[in-house]
């Protein structure tokens, strides 16, 4: 059931992003995604399962834990090639969104013992109305604001543009999900979200006056105007790499990203000969099922890589024997590659 309620989700998932990579946007539409997905985000939620998945070895929350890793390792990869960009966006997107997600958990999960310890980091009860500009509103996010700090004795914080906040209506709720014992139940009339993810939209020192964007449903759900904010963090990164990858169709590299023009570079793949007194798996000696190249194969290979870039004539004699000596299989088709196509639109990466 658990391994079907993910596919599901995926699915869903995978279904909202076709349309997005389909079409032309412009560079704050995709940004807009971004955050429309992280303030739909039921943190506390998630919070929750994993503390309870940390601090809980036996009895059903393992079994559950362990379903979970199950379903995980079952996920199919990702494909080498890709038909189209709008199949590579889509496919890609969810996970970028999920790597984003799993990020900003880690991190709060890090901050946890800070939350208490730190004045300029612990939760803080605050006075927060709607912007009148937002109130009638028929957008999908609209902007709060803190009018003001409903404790006397507190440390003031600054906020930077995209720094994300946690929004709940009883401070309690984070102390519980953060020992795992938030009680699912009681979250059923805000459609199990406990708190009101969101991201600040302008630069400011102080608390007092912070704008904060959130979603226009979970507010009228579950938004009031006394709650106590908490400061989660901030994946710029995260943003950047998704909104790259939205506009990835407007790069000239598509063709290479999506491997239709990569597949005759493909390493030349040695016939591997077997030992004739190798030991089998059960013992027995004879034909080694575990291929091994010889070296006369591989050298074969290599030279028909380096005839590829134009043999002893166009690399010059003692490169070629340099070459052929020096680096292996992929690394030669790696060299190879760049070499035919250096000039005519591709792209070598250089990993040290």
């Amino acid at each position: 059931m658990i391994k079907l309620n993910l596919i599901s989700k995926l699915l869903i998932v995978i279904h909202q992003f076709v349309p997005l990579c389909s079409q032309k946007h412009s560079p704050g539409f995709f940004a807009h995604s971004y955050w429309k997905n992280i303030r739909e985000w039921d943190f506390l939620g998630d919070l929750n399962e994993k503390m309870m998945n940390i601090t809980s070895v036996t009895g059903k929350r393992k079994r559950d834990v362990d379903s979970q890793n199950s379903t995980k390792q079952q996920q199919q990869p990702l494909p080498d090639t890709f038909d189209s960009y709008r199949q590579y966006c889509a496919l890609w997107a969810p996970l970028c969104l999920e790597e984003a997600r799993a990020q900003l958990l880690s991190e709060a999960i890090s901050d946890i013992p800070y939350w208490r310890s730190k004045p300029e980091k612990t939760p803080i009860k605050v006075f927060v109305q709607p912007l009148k500009k937002d109130i009638d509103g028929s957008s999908e996010s609209m902007g709060v604001q803190v009018k003001n700090v409903l404790v006397d004795d507190y440390k003031d914080r600054s906020f930077i543009a995209n720094d994300i906040v946690l929004l709940v209506k009883k401070e309690s709720y984070v102390w519980d999900a953060t020992k795992g014992n938030l009680d699912q139940t009681n979250a059923s009339a805000s459609g199990g979200i406990w708190g009101l993810l969101g991201h600040i939209e302008y630069t400011r020192r102080s608390i007092q006056g912070v704008t904060i964007q959130v979603s226009r449903k979970l507010w009228s759900t579950i938004g009031s105007q006394e709650m106590t904010l908490l400061k989660i963090g901030s994946n710029v990164t995260a943003l950047r790499e998704f909104t790259a990858l939205c506009r990835m169709d407007s790069i000239p590299l598509l063709d290479y990203i999506l491997g239709s023009k990569m597949s005759h570079y493909s390493p030349v793949k040695v016939k591997k000969k077997p030992h004739k007194d190798a030991t089998d798996v059960d013992g027995n000696v004879g034909d080694n099922s575990m291929d091994v190249a010889s070296n006369e194969s591989e050298q074969l290979a290599k030279k028909k890589i380096l005839s590829q870039m134009g043999g002893s004539a166009a690399l010059g004699k003692g490169f070629a024997v340099h070459a052929s000596q020096k680096y292996n299989l992929s690394q030669l088709g790696a060299i190879a590659a760049s070499a035919q196509e250096y000039g005519g639109g591709g792209f070598t990466l250089i990993k040290g």
